[in-house]
């Protein structure tokens, strides 16, 4: 038999070797690929995780905002209408922001809650609830408020609370200085005392209207005095029992006159020299017209005093309360006004508790 050189033999191996050294090779890189991509996979999947649970706690903390400044609402409703609130929670944060819309009184609640680098939104609407709107436009602090101008006459005016019109704010004769801020959409022309601004070009508010007046005359009728047409009445104590006086038409007040209550008419009231009202609640208006209301010489009021239409006020007039009109108010010469410390009620049987917080939309 003949026998194959050595040196074929050998170089026949070296060719195996060779050859299972790139197979080894190639299955080490195969394996080495596989787990750098399992390594990437689950670093990848780690970290969707992380963002994942990071984002779960963000929108969690998000909805503890909302509930948080629902809590707060529950007992402080005024102060929370329109406000933005930050706090620290389960090691992220939230912040809270609070809009009211003055048409419906609806409130619409921005929370983002912050986890890590995550964020998230919830937005929630709370329906409206109108007295409490009317609380927000007209509250502690307030002197007067009109839809149209209101005009401050003479240096003989102290009024040491705000002045708002949402036509201009107006004035010709004397030295008149307000003791708040005075603001106007249109124009301001009053001064004011150090410390305080006048605003012109102002954003407009929405003037609390107490119309209709059917509880004042629902009471008035229960328990109180009622008029069922025009009445004048001169020299006289106007004590009703439940504190209620209702005028379905016009009412004129004259001389020597006292009124222990809140006087309500459909049509206008004009009262003709000293005149004193005190409370029969002192959360209660003093005076309310569906039309115009005109003041006179020598008159002391406890409460707002309201108007569906002109409010004119002359000469020796002390107000513990507000004028309030849907139209145009006039003051002039020695009026003080005093506002005060609180919003009124809007009707004889409204409490004091806070308004529920109805929830009317999570939006997302």
């Amino acid at each position: 038999m003949k026998r194959q050189p050595r040196e074929t033999v050998k170089s026949r191996n070296n060719g195996r070797s060779g050859a299972a050294m790139v197979i080894v090779m190639c299955l080490a890189g195969v394996m080495l690929v596989a787990t750098f991509s399992i390594i990437m996979i689950t670093g990848g999947m780690v970290r969707k995780a992380t963002k994942i649970s990071h984002g779960v706690q963000a929108l969690a903390i998000a909805e503890a905002g909302v509930a948080d400044v629902l809590e707060q609402m529950s007992t402080n409703y005024l102060s929370m209408m329109d406000t933005v609130y930050t706090s620290a929670f389960a090691g992220g944060g939230f912040v809270v922001s609070t809009k009211t819309d003055m048409a419906t009184g609806n409130v619409m609640v921005w929370s983002d809650g912050t986890m890590l680098g995550e964020d998230r939104t919830t937005v929630v609407e709370l329906l409206g609830d109108l007295n409490v709107l009317r609380q927000k436009a007209l509250g502690s602090g307030d002197a007067i408020l009109a839809e149209g101008d209101v005009t401050l006459e003479t240096a003989a005016l102290r009024i040491n609370g705000s002045v708002h019109a949402n036509h201009n704010v107006l004035h010709s004769r004397g030295n008149t200085r307000v003791h708040g801020d005075v603001s106007a959409c249109g124009i301001v022309q009053v001064g004011v005392a150090g410390g305080y601004q006048q605003i012109p070009n102002a954003e407009r508010i929405l003037v609390p209207d107490f119309q209709p007046f059917d509880a004042w005359k629902a009471e008035a009728i229960a328990g109180g005095i009622y008029y069922p047409s025009t009445t004048h009445l001169s020299g006289s104590t106007i004590t009703p029992g439940n504190g209620i006086v209702f005028v379905d038409g016009d009412v004129t007040i004259a001389n020597r006159s006292g009124l222990t209550g809140t006087l309500v008419a459909s049509g206008s009231i004009t009262i003709n020299n000293r005149f004193t009202q005190t409370p029969f609640n002192t959360n209660w208006p003093a005076l309310l017209a569906g039309m115009n209301i005109g003041l006179h010489n020598r008159n002391n009021y406890y409460g707002v005093i309201f108007a569906g239409n002109n409010i004119i006020s002359r000469n020796r007039r002390y107000i513990r309360g507000a004028l309030v009109s849907m139209n145009n108010i006039y003051v002039e010469n020695n009026s003080t006004i005093d506002p005060l410390t609180q919003s009124p009620h809007w009707s004889p049987n409204q409490s004091n508790t806070p308004p529920e917080v109805i929830v009317g939309g999570w939006l997302r």
